[in-house]
């Protein structure tokens, strides 16, 4: 969903991107929409299963610490 979400906001979500202070927020924005559109339905698909849901979490790692960092913030 959230992929989908970016989809649908690709403007607002790029400019949240640079606001967070991350280079090259287009390629940023294309990555996370790939990695979490991409890895969801080889998930559903069962492809790789292990590999993907590793590649996800790693992702989820990376963006915690890069971009949702403020943990008093429910929304993040």
């Amino acid at each position: 969903m959230s992929g989908f979400s970016k989809l649908a906001a690709v403007g607002p979500t790029t400019d949240a991107i640079r606001a967070a202070g991350l280079p090259l927020p287009s390629l940023a924005l294309a990555v996370s929409v790939a990695v979490e559109l991409g890895g969801g339905l080889l998930l559903v698909a069962g492809y790789q299963a292990r590999i993907v849901a590793t590649a996800l979490a790693l992702f989820s790692l990376t963006t915690a610490v890069s971009f949702h960092s403020n943990f008093a913030d429910q929304n993040q």
